[in-house]
């Protein structure tokens, strides 16, 4: 009888032990099919393959700031930045720092136009045969004061240009090709100096590209713009 019950006890024991296996193998189960919290993050992949994670970004000059740290990334050495698991709180505030940045944009748009309107003007005068391109010492002083003048406010708006923060990495294209446009502005305005001082028509010549080119860019801008 005594052999009969140890064997029943060991019976017993394999039986609680093939049970508590399957409630834990139920419970692992159960927690490896449970999804975790979900992270919501950007991923920013660079040009050479890295990667990494921020809550939050924005972009100023030729840098991409990490949430509210000092810590920033060289905003061209990055392929791409994409948004995951991004809750819709996070989305309505970054369209509306977006409505915000325009805004600002409309301001410099407008001081740009008065500069892009001058220097076609002057190109006008310099190129219409009637005007002869030429100048006496007065005439010669305040046509220049005038182009520099012009030049000295093309340069505060490049810079605001450059301070202004862009919330979304995909506007920053759209910035680039509004810097190219600045630049070739302010090219032809130099070059229009050098042909006024020198009489030399190749600078004359140089000048009305350089407005063409920023015409151009120009266009491309608002392409950019109207996409985004």
């Amino acid at each position: 009888m005594a052999r009969q019950s140890h064997s029943g006890t060991r019976k017993g024991a394999r039986h609680n032990l093939k049970a508590v296996a399957l409630c834990c193998g139920i419970l692992l189960t159960v927690l490896c099919a449970s999804p975790g919290p979900l992270l919501a993050d950007y991923v920013i992949t660079g040009n050479d393959g890295t990667v990494a994670r921020t809550a939050d970004y924005w972009i100023q000059g030729d840098k991409l700031f990490l949430g509210d740290s000092a810590h920033s990334l060289d905003v061209y050495g990055i392929k791409t930045v994409t948004g995951e698991n991004l809750p819709q709180d996070t989305l309505e505030k970054k369209d509306e720092l977006v409505q915000e940045m325009r805004k600002d944009m409309d301001d410099l748009l407008n001081r740009e136009k008065e500069i892009m309107n001058a220097q076609s003007s002057v190109i006008t005068r310099i190129t219409e045969p009637a005007s002869g391109t030429v100048f006496d010492s007065k005439s010669r002083k305040s046509f220049l004061a005038e182009v520099e003048g012009n030049k000295g406010k093309l340069d505060a708006l490049t810079g605001a240009w450059r301070r202004l923060r862009l919330p979304e990495f995909s506007l920053l294209r759209m910035r680039d090709v509004k810097m190219l446009q600045l630049m070739s502005l302010k090219t032809s305005m130099e070059q229009t100096v050098k042909f006024v001082k020198t009489g030399d028509p190749t600078y004359r010549e140089s000048a009305r590209v350089q407005m063409g080119m920023a015409r151009s860019f120009d266009e491309s801008f608002k392409t950019y713009l109207s996409g985004n």
